[in-house]
């Protein structure tokens, strides 16, 4: 199933801020900063990976200059993520 974005905060005034769900699942949030050194920028984060970086091989959140860089971000974090739990639970003695 492809990963859905909604907002984060429907009907207020934060237009900017964007959450991802895989069939029910919580993906990961974006959201664009306003103000500051980062103004402008958006931040996102692959929240719903119960993992360490280190186990999942890649960033986990981070920072890009566009909404679709930092959404592309969260969908390659997912996207590996959903590797290593494929690969884990094939091993001999997982649940």
């Amino acid at each position: 199933m492809p990963i859905v974005w909604t907002h984060t905060y429907p009907g207020t005034e934060r237009k900017h801020d964007f959450v991802a769900h895989d069939d029910g699942e919580l993906v990961g949030r974006i959201y664009r900063m306003g103000g500051g050194p980062q103004d402008g920028r958006w931040l996102w984060f692959a929240n719903g990976i119960q993992a360490s970086p280190g186990t999942v091989g890649c960033a986990l959140n981070g920072e890009a200059p566009t909404k679709q860089e930092a959404a592309d971000a969260v969908k390659a974090a997912w996207a590996r993520w959903s590797e290593v739990r494929a690969t884990d639970a094939k091993k001999p003695g997982a649940p």
